[in-house]
């Protein structure tokens, strides 16, 4: 695809050696997108608007500066016929301060005088815009274009006249009143701008009380069971029915509590207490249900079974105790037991809801807390039946009357292999 033949005034302008010259040498298309200039890609395309960039920037004396750094492009021809446009072909001699194309950007919204950036370059390279008509008695396609002409500035660098633009549309009153009339459009700009930025600030926000509220939400209920709340369901749906889980309660006491005589002294003290604790719960694979008052309530195999539940409960509550008794100086009291049975899990409540357990094994876990002595692990038979088989130690303690229960064999829990 050659150029055979080329406007008077555009001729003036550039020069006459785009004459003969193919067309990809010369032009860039900016519109349509396409990744390949082409005959066929010509006659796809015939029906739209196209826009095609001079590869050099024309002057008023006739001088004509390329805007590429590197050599024109070679192309091939797709057709036997030739392509009619108008462009010029760059000088091997151009001035040695040639332009650089990545400078001449496209004019657009961060080049508009509304942007009030004037350190911004500004494009001077020719940029033609029409529609593209086959004459196929010719083998010839012609583009009827005209320039983009933004202000008297820009026509009068190019060497154009008024007459040279079209008066068949609004070119000639946009350069005459420059960009006076982008008033309206520069408002709209602006508030665009506003608005995409406040925008992008309140979803930033929102982002980051998301976060804030998943870690709340999972910090009150298990991760599983809020999710399947956050999607809808009702929360009985979230109750299940465990036939074994280990239960463990903690009783934690300030050892200088009666020293403390503020309130907001007592729920420092407390704050820490049980931050202290959470800390060392965080590593291991169990849940914290609740604190009542100075009982800390542990479950390990809900809401989601492990086979070695009461092994990770079993080592949670002795480093409890080891982390407490080597605190220097000494802050805290603590007593532990555990249990080993069936129970109801769910949540339960519209306000304040909780993940709470159901069944005699929490009561019966309970009493081995309450029967406990202080720096010591208290369990039941079933507990220390099971710790066998993780190489945990037992002792046995005796068999105690335990309250609502009877009689009882139970054991200490002392360490592990």
């Amino acid at each position: 695809m050659r150029i055979v033949l080329v406007g008077e005034q555009l001729l003036l302008m550039v020069g006459k050696q785009m004459i003969g010259a193919k067309l990809v040498d010369h032009f860039i298309v900016q519109k349509p997108f396409i990744d390949k200039l082409t005959w066929d890609t010509l006659f796809t395309y015939q029906r739209v608007t196209w826009e095609l960039e001079s590869k050099v920037v024309p002057e008023a004396n006739g001088t004509s500066y390329s805007t590429t750094s590197s050599s024109s492009t070679s192309s091939t021809s797709s057709s036997s016929g030739s392509g009619l446009s108008s462009s010029s072909k760059p000088h091997s001699n151009s001035p040695a301060h040639r332009l650089n194309r990545v400078e001449l950007l496209r004019r657009g919204s961060s080049q508009a005088v509304w942007a009030m950036e004037s350190d911004l370059p500004v494009c001077r390279a020719l940029i033609l815009k029409g529609q593209i008509y086959f004459l196929t008695e010719c083998n010839l396609a012609l583009f009827l274009c005209m320039p983009l002409i933004n202000q008297l500035k820009e026509l009068r660098e190019m060497g154009l006249y008024l007459n040279d633009l079209s008066m068949h549309d609004q070119s000639r009153e946009l350069a005459l009143r420059e960009f006076q009339h982008c008033s309206r459009l520069q408002l709209m700009y602006t508030r665009a701008e506003e608005n995409s930025s406040k925008l992008e600030d309140s979803l930033n926000l929102q982002e980051e009380w998301k976060a804030k509220g998943d870690d709340l939400l999972y910090s009150m209920l298990p991760r599983q069971v809020a999710d399947l709340l956050r999607q809808g369901n009702d929360p009985l749906d979230t109750c299940r029915t465990f036939a074994e889980v280990s239960v463990m309660f903690a009783e934690a006491t300030i050892t200088n509590e009666g020293d403390i005589t503020h309130a907001l002294d007592v729920v420092r003290s407390v704050n820490d207490m049980y931050k202290f604790l959470d800390n060392i719960t965080d590593q291991y694979s169990v849940f914290k249900v609740e604190t009542v008052g100075d009982v800390y309530m542990v479950v390990g195999g809900a809401p989601i079974y492990r086979h070695d539940h009461v092994a990770e409960v079993a080592a949670l509550a002795l480093h409890m105790v080891e982390a407490v008794t080597s605190k220097v100086p000494r802050a805290y009291n603590i007593r532990i037991g555990i249990h080993v049975g069936p129970v109801v899990a769910g949540v339960v409540g519209l306000k304040l809801p909780r993940y709470c357990l159901f069944g005699d094994t929490v009561n019966t876990a309970s009493r081995m807390q309450t029967n406990s002595l202080e720096d010591r692990v208290h369990i039941s038979e079933t507990c220390a039946r099971q710790l066998k088989n993780f190489d945990f130690i037992t002792t046995h303690r005796g068999n105690l009357d335990i309250k609502g229960k009877g009689q009882m064999d139970t054991f200490w829990l002392v360490g592990r292999k």
